[in-house]
């Protein structure tokens, strides 16, 4: 995962590093207005108590393709240009097809947990992402053929490096899929937003 730092302002990350945001701080969404594929985000900066906000800003949050909203209090920012989330749009998709199976199904069903929990940190892509929607994953690692798996590419090559390390052989099909360039994944805390840009302004 590549972080931007230069996509955040020099003074928003300032306050988000002093003492007093630190020990007593936090930023939260106040408003959002979709316009089209624009989304304006209004957030408000927290310390030294709760009464007044210190600071608000605005982020217009162009070419948006796809957010997750948590209502709560945050305190950090950070956009990616490279993160899992972004696969779904800026990666070919695929078939994982196998033809063999396992030895010991329970270990492949482990093997598949710790592949999850190395290459995707966070709560962001549930376990099992895009694994036959049709069968349970227990049920899939008992099973000797079939579709395994459906999907952006680099996400189906993690299962297949598992099924290979278990003795199965297995192939992905690549489908006929556009990928989108230059795409960025803003986080607000537990919030997200993957666009094609990020502008920040000072409103109060």
């Amino acid at each position: 995962m590549k972080i931007l730092k230069e996509y955040i302002p020099i003074t928003l990350n300032k306050i988000f590093k002093c003492d007093e945001f630190l020990e007593d701080g936090g930023i939260i969404i106040s408003s959002i207005n979709y316009t089209k594929d624009k989304l304006e985000l209004i957030f408000n900066i927290f310390y030294n108590g709760y009464e007044i906000p210190k600071q608000q800003w605005k982020i217009i949050i162009n070419g948006l393709l796809k957010e997750k909203i948590e209502r709560g209090w945050a305190d950090y920012l950070v956009v990616y240009s490279d993160h899992y989330l972004l696969y779904e749009f800026s990666d070919i998709h695929g078939d994982l097809y196998f033809k063999e199976k396992s030895k010991n199904p329970d270990k492949l069903f482990i093997d598949l947990y710790k592949s999850y929990l190395k290459n995707y940190q966070g709560d962001f892509l549930p376990f099992g992402k895009g694994i036959n929607p049709a069968m349970k994953i227990t049920r899939l690692c008992n099973s000797n053929a079939g579709l395994f798996a459906r999907g952006p590419k680099i996400i189906l090559e993690k299962y297949h490096e598992v099924l290979s390390e278990n003795n199965i052989r297995s192939n992905i099909v690549i489908s006929e899929s556009e990928k989108i360039s230059d795409l960025k994944i803003l986080f607000f805390g537990d919030s997200y937003f993957i666009a094609k840009s990020f502008e920040f302004e000072r409103i109060g």
